[in-house]
């Protein structure tokens, strides 16, 4: 799952192109916020078929040959036209709501089978230690002799060194699940363990909501189910969480093909004025899951 800084910094300007009666149209995406745009330049006007709410969906093709899907868009002040000689170029400048990139990984109809997303700070809730540090400071012989054993023939006896320190480290688990209405949410740890001795362990594991849907939805009502989650971990927080990822899947599978999505006017932490940094896992009640 890429974070919507990831998918940013990857699709700040990038060629596209845009198939419309039969021709395809070059243009150029840039992602950046609510500074977002698509543009595309052709000879005469683009003929888009907006809903009531003047808001379409189209789809472009980028240079890596992913299909990226453009979910509520909207015109921004008309067509413009530039002229050289007797040649005519018209612009179409058009602001994403909703970006999903690789859209070949939706179901059917571009609607969302499953998907997990990002809440920032989500730790902060689901709270495991995926480290247990165990000091062997005069440890009794049947400790190490227990040890021992538990490493096996690969190393005997007498080429055991004596450790000061043991760690044990746990597969991350998932924290949570609750069906609901045909519905299924859950919560799993995933992250990266890098071993060594003493300072050199690093470790990060991280939570992240998973959603299931009886029935596949639309992109609309994926992000409502989303946002009734976020709504419910601000509340508890005090402070308005933003989230800061979100994928997309066509199946109930959470590996394989994925559709990352990017929401230009998500306001992130990092943004100036933000009050989130405030929060603190003390800050939760009942926090601590071990």
């Amino acid at each position: 799952m890429e974070s919507f800084n990831d998918i940013e910094k990857k699709y700040q300007k990038i060629p596209v192109d845009y198939v419309s009666d039969g021709k395809k149209v070059s243009g150029l995406l840039s992602l950046s916020k609510k500074q977002s745009e698509i543009i595309l330049s052709s000879e005469h006007p683009l003929k888009f078929e907006p809903k009531e709410s003047g808001w379409f969906d189209f789809c472009v093709k980028a240079a890596d040959g992913k299909s990226i899907l453009f979910h509520n868009a909207l015109m921004v002040d008309g067509t413009r036209y530039h002229y050289r000689g007797d040649s005519q170029q018209c612009e179409e400048h058009i602001f994403p709501n909703v970006v999903v990139i690789d859209q070949a990984n939706l179901a059917s109809g571009d609607r969302v089978k499953s998907l997990t997303f990002q809440i920032f700070g989500m730790e902060s809730f689901f709270h495991y230690i995926h480290v247990n540090r165990c000091s062997l400071h005069k440890a009794p012989p049947e400790d190490i002799a227990l040890i021992q054993r538990l490493l096996g023939n690969c190393n005997q006896r007498d080429t055991f060194f004596d450790p000061s320190d043991l760690y044990l480290t746990h597969h991350p688990q998932q924290a949570f699940r609750l069906c609901h209405k045909g519905n299924q949410y859950e919560i799993n740890f995933s992250g990266q363990f890098s071993g060594g001795w003493g300072s050199n362990i690093r470790h990060s594991y991280q939570p992240a909501a998973r959603i299931i849907f009886g029935e596949p939805q639309s992109i609309d009502d994926a992000l409502d189910a989303i946002w009734s989650w976020k709504r419910f971990f601000s509340q508890i927080a005090m402070v308005d969480l933003p989230v800061t990822a979100i994928a997309f899947y066509g199946t109930e599978e959470a590996f394989g093909g994925e559709a990352s999505v990017y929401l230009p006017n998500m306001k992130l932490d990092s943004e100036p004025g933000g009050d989130i940094n405030r929060i603190h896992h003390g800050d939760i009640p009942l926090n601590f899951w071990e």
